[in-house]
């Protein structure tokens, strides 16, 4: 499932004219990038933690999309424009993830597991998977 929303988000930057590329030889410890003025994302292949990648995706998607200023950089905070690309993201990947899910067995904990979503997100994951279900 993983590999399936990956590249959904893959597909979805391109819609939005998002180029993505990739790259194995970086630091397990270097956060994936996004430069809203070219559009351009670098993933790191090498991270750490690979199933954090999708959510790394979205966050870099999420400031582009933004017009977000600057070289950007991965970060797990929930403040400035660093916290609105991870709410971006969790709003991303909350549909991909839940698509099929019954609502009485959606799993917060489990949503955050799977991406590696820092438990100081939990508050927002919450509340974007209630408002996904609300919204059926």
């Amino acid at each position: 499932m993983i590999d399936e929303i990956f590249s959904r988000l893959l597909d979805y930057a391109a819609i939005y004219d998002i180029e993505v590329g990739f790259e194995d030889r970086l630091s397990p410890n270097t956060p994936c990038t996004a430069d809203s003025k070219t559009r351009r994302i670098l993933i790191n292949l090498n991270w750490h933690i690979p199933r954090q990648l999708p959510f790394q995706l979205a966050h870099e998607i999420t400031h582009i999309l933004n017009g977000d200023s600057n070289l950007l950089y991965f970060t797990p905070s929930k403040t400035g424009i660093e916290g609105d690309a991870n709410s971006g993201a969790i709003c991303l990947l909350v549909p991909m993830y839940f698509e099929n899910v019954d609502p009485s067995l959606a799993r917060v904990d489990e949503f955050m597991s799977f991406f590696a979503i820092s438990p100081n997100m939990r508050d927002i994951c919450s509340g974007a998977i209630k408002g996904f279900y609300n919204a059926k």
